[in-house]
Protein backbone atom coordinates (compact mmCIF):
# COMPACT_ATOMS: atom_id res chain seq x y z
CA UNK A 1 0.00 0.00 0.00
CA UNK A 2 1.42 3.38 -1.01
CA UNK A 3 1.80 6.07 1.59
CA UNK A 4 -0.71 8.94 1.67
CA UNK A 5 0.77 12.44 1.57
CA UNK A 6 -1.27 15.47 2.67
CA UNK A 7 -0.39 18.98 1.62
CA UNK A 8 -2.13 21.65 3.67
CA UNK A 9 -2.77 24.75 1.57
CA UNK A 10 -4.30 26.94 4.26
CA UNK A 11 -7.94 26.05 3.81
CA UNK A 12 -9.92 24.33 6.61
CA UNK A 13 -11.61 21.98 4.14
CA UNK A 14 -8.23 20.82 2.85
CA UNK A 15 -6.99 20.17 6.38
CA UNK A 16 -10.08 18.10 7.26
CA UNK A 17 -9.76 16.06 4.07
CA UNK A 18 -6.12 15.47 4.86
CA UNK A 19 -6.88 14.21 8.38
CA UNK A 20 -9.60 11.88 7.10
CA UNK A 21 -7.34 10.42 4.45
CA UNK A 22 -4.51 9.88 6.92
CA UNK A 23 -6.86 8.18 9.42
CA UNK A 24 -8.09 5.79 6.74
CA UNK A 25 -4.54 4.96 5.77
CA UNK A 26 -3.50 4.19 9.36
CA UNK A 27 -6.61 2.06 9.97
CA UNK A 28 -6.01 0.00 6.83
CA UNK A 29 -2.38 -0.58 7.78
CA UNK A 30 -3.31 -1.65 11.31
CA UNK A 31 -5.88 -4.13 9.99
CA UNK A 32 -3.33 -5.61 7.61
CA UNK A 33 -0.78 -5.92 10.42
CA UNK A 34 -3.25 -7.74 12.69
CA UNK A 35 -4.22 -10.12 9.90
CA UNK A 36 -0.56 -10.86 9.22
CA UNK A 37 0.18 -11.55 12.89
CA UNK A 38 -2.81 -13.92 13.11
CA UNK A 39 -1.46 -15.98 10.23
CA UNK A 40 1.87 -16.34 12.03
CA UNK A 41 0.30 -19.04 14.30
CA UNK A 42 -0.27 -22.29 12.36
CA UNK A 43 -3.67 -23.95 12.59
CA UNK A 44 -2.07 -27.00 14.24
CA UNK A 45 0.11 -25.07 16.69
CA UNK A 46 0.68 -27.52 19.60
CA UNK A 47 0.31 -24.99 22.38
CA UNK A 48 -2.87 -23.54 20.88
CA UNK A 49 -4.36 -27.02 20.53
CA UNK A 50 -3.44 -27.83 24.15
CA UNK A 51 -4.95 -24.60 25.46
CA UNK A 52 -8.19 -24.97 23.50
CA UNK A 53 -8.53 -28.58 24.64
CA UNK A 54 -8.29 -27.55 28.29
CA UNK A 55 -10.88 -24.82 27.87
CA UNK A 56 -13.27 -27.20 26.10
CA UNK A 57 -12.90 -30.04 28.60
CA UNK A 58 -13.32 -27.78 31.63
CA UNK A 59 -16.06 -25.54 30.23
CA UNK A 60 -18.60 -27.12 32.60
CA UNK A 61 -16.88 -26.01 35.82
CA UNK A 62 -17.74 -22.32 35.47
CA UNK A 63 -19.30 -19.60 33.38
CA UNK A 64 -15.94 -18.75 31.81
CA UNK A 65 -12.82 -20.92 31.80
CA UNK A 66 -9.51 -19.69 30.38
CA UNK A 67 -6.19 -21.50 30.21
CA UNK A 68 -2.64 -20.22 29.81
CA UNK A 69 0.21 -22.56 28.88
CA UNK A 70 3.22 -21.95 31.12
CA UNK A 71 6.84 -22.08 29.95
CA UNK A 72 8.28 -25.60 29.68
CA UNK A 73 11.50 -27.28 28.59
CA UNK A 74 9.82 -29.09 25.69
CA UNK A 75 10.69 -28.08 22.12
CA UNK A 76 7.47 -28.42 20.12
CA UNK A 77 8.77 -27.11 16.82
CA UNK A 78 8.75 -30.64 15.34
CA UNK A 79 5.51 -31.80 17.01
CA UNK A 80 3.41 -32.90 14.02
CA UNK A 81 -0.39 -33.41 14.13
CA UNK A 82 -0.58 -32.88 17.91
CA UNK A 83 -3.41 -34.46 19.89
CA UNK A 84 -4.16 -33.03 23.33
CA UNK A 85 -5.62 -34.92 26.29
CA UNK A 86 -6.20 -34.56 30.02
CA UNK A 87 -5.40 -37.45 32.35
CA UNK A 88 -7.43 -35.67 35.03
CA UNK A 89 -9.86 -32.75 34.89
CA UNK A 90 -8.98 -31.69 38.43
CA UNK A 91 -6.61 -28.85 39.17
CA UNK A 92 -5.07 -27.69 42.44
CA UNK A 93 -6.13 -24.70 44.53
CA UNK A 94 -3.72 -22.51 42.57
CA UNK A 95 -5.34 -23.46 39.27
CA UNK A 96 -2.44 -25.54 37.99
CA UNK A 97 -2.68 -28.75 35.96
CA UNK A 98 -0.83 -30.62 33.21
CA UNK A 99 -2.14 -31.22 29.71
CA UNK A 100 -0.82 -34.10 27.65
CA UNK A 101 0.23 -33.68 24.03
CA UNK A 102 0.82 -36.59 21.65
CA UNK A 103 3.12 -35.66 18.80
CA UNK A 104 2.86 -37.76 15.63
CA UNK A 105 5.23 -38.34 12.75
CA UNK A 106 8.97 -39.08 12.80
CA UNK A 107 9.37 -37.53 16.26
CA UNK A 108 6.44 -39.37 17.83
CA UNK A 109 6.30 -38.78 21.58
CA UNK A 110 4.08 -37.68 24.46
CA UNK A 111 4.83 -34.59 26.51
CA UNK A 112 3.07 -32.91 29.41
CA UNK A 113 2.77 -29.14 29.56
CA UNK A 114 1.99 -27.08 32.69
CA UNK A 115 -1.01 -24.80 32.47
CA UNK A 116 -2.67 -22.12 34.59
CA UNK A 117 -6.47 -22.18 34.80
CA UNK A 118 -8.78 -19.29 35.62
CA UNK A 119 -12.44 -20.02 36.38
CA UNK A 120 -15.18 -17.40 36.62
CA UNK A 121 -18.66 -18.40 37.79
CA UNK A 122 -21.45 -18.23 40.35
CA UNK A 123 -21.29 -18.94 44.07
CA UNK A 124 -23.61 -18.46 47.05
CA UNK A 125 -23.28 -16.06 49.98
CA UNK A 126 -25.41 -15.68 53.11
CA UNK A 127 -27.78 -12.68 53.12
CA UNK A 128 -28.12 -13.00 56.89
CA UNK A 129 -26.34 -14.70 59.77
CA UNK A 130 -27.20 -18.41 59.81
CA UNK A 131 -26.93 -20.22 63.13
CA UNK A 132 -25.78 -23.81 63.43
CA UNK A 133 -28.71 -26.21 63.12
CA UNK A 134 -30.81 -23.81 61.00
CA UNK A 135 -32.44 -25.07 57.81
CA UNK A 136 -31.37 -23.01 54.80
CA UNK A 137 -34.17 -21.17 52.97
CA UNK A 138 -34.09 -19.25 49.64
CA UNK A 139 -34.22 -15.91 51.48
CA UNK A 140 -30.90 -16.71 53.16
CA UNK A 141 -29.02 -17.01 49.88
CA UNK A 142 -27.66 -14.64 47.27
CA UNK A 143 -25.95 -15.60 44.02
CA UNK A 144 -22.76 -13.72 43.21
CA UNK A 145 -20.26 -14.04 40.38
CA UNK A 146 -16.50 -13.93 40.53
CA UNK A 147 -13.32 -15.98 40.43
CA UNK A 148 -13.81 -19.60 41.55
CA UNK A 149 -10.40 -21.07 40.73
CA UNK A 150 -9.36 -21.70 44.32
CA UNK A 151 -12.78 -22.81 45.61
CA UNK A 152 -14.46 -24.61 42.71
CA UNK A 153 -14.72 -27.88 44.65
CA UNK A 154 -15.96 -26.33 47.89
CA UNK A 155 -18.81 -24.03 46.86
CA UNK A 156 -22.38 -24.24 45.57
CA UNK A 157 -23.32 -22.62 42.27
CA UNK A 158 -27.09 -23.20 42.45
CA UNK A 159 -29.37 -22.19 45.36
CA UNK A 160 -31.31 -25.46 44.95
CA UNK A 161 -28.19 -27.36 46.04
CA UNK A 162 -28.19 -25.61 49.43
CA UNK A 163 -31.88 -25.03 50.16
CA UNK A 164 -33.26 -27.48 52.70
CA UNK A 165 -29.85 -28.39 54.10
CA UNK A 166 -28.89 -27.66 57.70
CA UNK A 167 -26.06 -25.39 58.79
CA UNK A 168 -23.32 -27.48 60.39
CA UNK A 169 -21.73 -24.33 61.84
CA UNK A 170 -22.47 -20.64 62.28
CA UNK A 171 -22.25 -18.72 58.99
CA UNK A 172 -21.73 -14.96 59.03
CA UNK A 173 -23.75 -12.58 56.90
CA UNK A 174 -21.96 -12.11 53.57
CA UNK A 175 -19.95 -15.29 54.07
CA UNK A 176 -19.48 -17.73 51.22
CA UNK A 177 -21.65 -20.83 51.60
CA UNK A 178 -19.21 -23.75 51.38
CA UNK A 179 -20.20 -27.39 51.10
CA UNK A 180 -18.48 -28.22 54.38
CA UNK A 181 -20.73 -25.70 56.15
CA UNK A 182 -23.96 -27.56 55.32
CA UNK A 183 -25.24 -31.06 55.85
CA UNK A 184 -28.36 -33.01 55.05
CA UNK A 185 -31.07 -32.14 57.55
CA UNK A 186 -32.30 -34.96 59.77
CA UNK A 187 -36.00 -35.06 58.94
CA UNK A 188 -37.19 -37.91 61.16
CA UNK A 189 -35.87 -39.70 64.23
CA UNK A 190 -36.41 -43.26 65.33
CA UNK A 191 -39.74 -43.63 67.13
CA UNK A 192 -41.04 -40.32 65.76
CA UNK A 193 -44.54 -40.18 64.19
CA UNK A 194 -44.29 -39.89 60.41
CA UNK A 195 -46.69 -39.66 57.50
CA UNK A 196 -46.45 -42.13 54.64
CA UNK A 197 -47.92 -42.24 51.17
CA UNK A 198 -48.46 -45.41 49.14
CA UNK A 199 -48.48 -44.75 45.40
CA UNK A 200 -49.54 -47.33 42.84
CA UNK A 201 -51.15 -47.61 39.43
CA UNK A 202 -54.33 -45.60 39.73
CA UNK A 203 -54.35 -45.26 43.51
CA UNK A 204 -52.80 -43.29 46.35
CA UNK A 205 -53.13 -44.12 50.06
CA UNK A 206 -51.83 -41.95 52.86
CA UNK A 207 -51.55 -42.64 56.56
CA UNK A 208 -49.53 -42.21 59.71
CA UNK A 209 -47.07 -44.52 61.40
CA UNK A 210 -43.88 -44.72 63.41
CA UNK A 211 -40.39 -44.29 61.92
CA UNK A 212 -38.18 -47.25 62.81
CA UNK A 213 -34.96 -45.33 62.15
CA UNK A 214 -33.77 -41.79 61.60
CA UNK A 215 -33.52 -40.46 58.07
CA UNK A 216 -32.50 -37.61 55.80
CA UNK A 217 -34.14 -36.64 52.52
CA UNK A 218 -33.75 -39.50 50.04
CA UNK A 219 -33.02 -42.17 52.69
CA UNK A 220 -34.88 -45.48 52.75
CA UNK A 221 -36.98 -45.49 55.95
CA UNK A 222 -38.99 -48.32 57.49
CA UNK A 223 -42.37 -47.42 58.96
CA UNK A 224 -44.72 -49.34 61.26
CA UNK A 225 -48.28 -48.33 60.45
CA UNK A 226 -51.01 -47.85 63.04
CA UNK A 227 -52.24 -51.29 61.98
CA UNK A 228 -48.76 -52.73 62.80
CA UNK A 229 -47.88 -53.34 59.15
CA UNK A 230 -44.30 -52.70 58.00
CA UNK A 231 -43.64 -50.43 55.03
CA UNK A 232 -40.44 -49.12 53.46
CA UNK A 233 -40.11 -46.02 51.34
CA UNK A 234 -37.98 -43.02 50.43
CA UNK A 235 -38.13 -39.98 52.66
CA UNK A 236 -39.14 -36.89 50.70
CA UNK A 237 -37.73 -33.41 51.44
CA UNK A 238 -41.08 -32.68 53.10
CA UNK A 239 -40.58 -35.54 55.58
CA UNK A 240 -43.14 -37.91 54.03
CA UNK A 241 -42.21 -41.55 53.40
CA UNK A 242 -43.10 -42.35 49.77
CA UNK A 243 -43.88 -46.04 49.20
CA UNK A 244 -44.13 -47.19 45.56
CA UNK A 245 -45.87 -50.29 44.22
Amino acid sequence: MSATVCIYKGRASSAIACVVALSCYLAMNMTAALAASATDIPANDPRTIAREHIETELAHVGTTVSATLLPSRHDLSDCANPVAFLQSKKFNANGRLFVGLQCQGAQERTVFLPAQINVQGAYLVATTSIKQGTLVTPAMLEVRKGELTSMIESTFSEPSDAIGKMAARNIERGGIIKRAYLQQALLVRRGQPVFYEIIGSGFRISGRGEALQEGHAGDLVNVRTEGSKLLAGRLSPEGVVKVSF
